[in-house]
């Protein structure tokens, strides 16, 4: 069983010269306004469950938490984790994003953090 693969979205600039900044193409990237408009991804793989918190926080007063526990049920591969769809004519020159891990331990062959950006184009 493939266990945890995070996919954590936190900042996307839109286009420019990565040294001018330019507007987050994120909405409420930092979770101050709870957990709208992030959400799982449908599928029986997707853990649907994330909390946003004031525990830790990289700036700001809220952070999201991802709880990489399995499903009772016996599934190939599991993946936990937040998303953001952003519709825009702008493919971000640069991405950039905080995330932080505790306590992991090893509860299969195969476990991964992952940090996904997917355009279609």
């Amino acid at each position: 069983m493939l266990l945890p693969v995070v996919l954590l979205l936190a900042s996307c600039g839109g286009s420019g010269a990565s040294t001018q900044t330019t507007a987050n193409l994120l909405q409420n990237p930092g979770f101050e306004q709870g957990a709208d408009p992030w959400h799982t991804m449908p599928g029986a793989s997707w853990s649907q469950d994330f909390d946003v918190g004031r525990n830790v926080a990289h700036s700001g007063a809220h952070s999201v938490h991802v709880n990489l526990v399995p499903p009772s049920q016996r599934l190939q591969d599991w993946v936990f984790g937040v998303a953001q769809d952003i519709n825009t004519n702008q493919v971000p020159e640069y991405v950039s994003g905080d995330y932080r891990v505790e306590n992991w331990l090893k509860g299969t062959p195969s476990q991964y953090l992952q940090f996904v950006v997917i355009v279609f184009y």
